[in-house]
């Protein structure tokens, strides 16, 4: 059975990707911390990997039904558009004046966003050498 997915041209003309908060969409679970080490070692474990579980089977739910769901939103008259790299270079642009903004106001957005910043230095380093050949190069060949 082919799924049916929203007229999403009744809301917008355009569908732009690569979304900014992309490649995923993650999950969060929120717990007070108080409350998580109350629960010992086993139930911690079996919050932990539940948790865990929902964002992969989200994600390759996501991955799974994506290009389905493009495929709905053309046939419904929703036209697919890149964002323009000048739109990137914006977004780029405006959210380190941002980021430093937020940082400034809250001490646990600035560790937050400074390891971030860290980690995704590191992955990248990953990410050229692997990932991204494999998408752009090797995976067609």
């Amino acid at each position: 059975m082919q799924r049916q997915y929203p007229r999403l041209n009744n809301a917008a003309k355009y569908y732009y990707m690569t979304g900014w908060h992309e490649p995923a969409s993650v999950t969060e679970l929120a717990i007070n911390k108080a409350r998580q080490d109350s629960l010992g070692a086993e139930l911690q474990a079996i919050v932990s990997n539940a948790a865990a579980a929902c964002n992969l089977i989200s994600h390759s739910w996501a991955e799974a039904n994506n290009a389905l769901a493009l495929k709905g939103f053309e046939a419904s008259g929703t036209e697919l558009r890149v964002l323009p790299p000048n739109v990137v270079e914006a977004l780029r642009r405006e959210m380190g004046p941002l980021y430093d903004e937020l940082a400034s106001q809250a001490a646990q957005f600035r560790k937050v966003i400074e390891n971030y910043f860290v980690f995704k230095q590191q992955h990248d380093v990953w990410a050229r050498a692997s990932e991204q050949i494999w998408h752009s190069e090797l995976r067609d060949a």
